[in-house]
C-alpha cells in the first residue's frame, strides 16, 4: 500500500510511501490511530459511551491488572483502576463518574479500611462489557497474522518491549519532574 500526495505544487510531486518502507514506530502510530478511529466510532454509534468509558468499563470488567498478569475482575480501587487504564487518577475521575451514573458500576467502601473505595461493577456493567466484547470480536477479527501463532509471538514481544521500554521512560521523567 502506498500514500501519495502533492507538497504544494504539480512540479513537485511527493515520492510515493510505501507502508512496507515505514518505520516500524511509525507503523505502531499509524495502527493506533486506525483502531482508535474503529473503537471510538463502535462505541459512541452502538453503546452511546466514549471510547475513554468503553475502555475503562473493559478494563475493570476483564480485570487485566498493574502489571499485564494482576486485577480482580470487576473490582478495583480508584487508583488501581487507573494503573490499569495506563492514565492519572484525576483523568479516570470524571470517566468513573458517568459509568457510574449511567449503572454501570458502584462504588463501595471497604469495610476494613474505610480510606478505601471499591469500583465494583454491576450486573448491567457486566452485560454491556460482554455486549461490546462480542461487538469487538466481530468488528476486530484476526489478522492473518495474528492467526499464525510464531508470527504473532514476533509482534507482540516487540509491542510488550515498546510500551514497558517508553512507559518506564515515562516514569523515569515524572519522577525528575518532581
Amino acid at each position: 500500500m502506498s500514500v501519495t500526495g502533492t507538497r504544494g505544487t504539480e512540479a513537485e510531486p511527493e515520492p510515493a510511501v510505501s507502508l512496507a518502507d515505514a518505520p516500524l514506530l511509525k507503523l505502531v502510530a499509524l495502527a493506533d490511530h486506525v483502531t482508535k478511529q474503529r473503537w471510538a466510532r463502535i462505541m459512541e454509534s452502538q453503546h452511546g459511551l466514549t471510547a475513554a468509558g468503553a475502555s475503562v468499563l473493559m478494563t475493570l470488567a476483564w480485570g487485566i491488572g498493574k502489571g499485564f498478569e494482576r486485577g480482580l475482575p470487576g473490582r478495583a480501587s480508584h487508583a488501581d483502576l487507573a494503573k490499569r487504564c495506563w492514565v492519572k487518577p484525576a483523568t479516570l475521575t470524571g470517566v468513573v463518574d458517568t459509568l457510574a451514573r449511567a449503572g454501570y458500576l458502584i462504588r463501595v467502601r471497604d469495610l476494613a479500611d474505610r480510606r478505601v473505595v471499591w469500583l465494583t461493577l454491576t450486573d448491567l456493567g457486566r452485560t454491556r462489557s460482554l455486549e461490546i466484547s462480542a461487538q469487538l470480536r466481530a468488528a476486530f477479527p484476526p489478522t492473518a497474522l495474528e492467526q499464525d501463532p510464531e508470527k504473532a509471538a514476533i509482534v507482540r514481544a516487540y509491542l510488550i518491549e515498546l510500551i514497558a521500554t517508553y512507559r518506564n521512560m515515562e516514569s523515569d521523567e515524572e519522577s525528575d519532574d518532581a
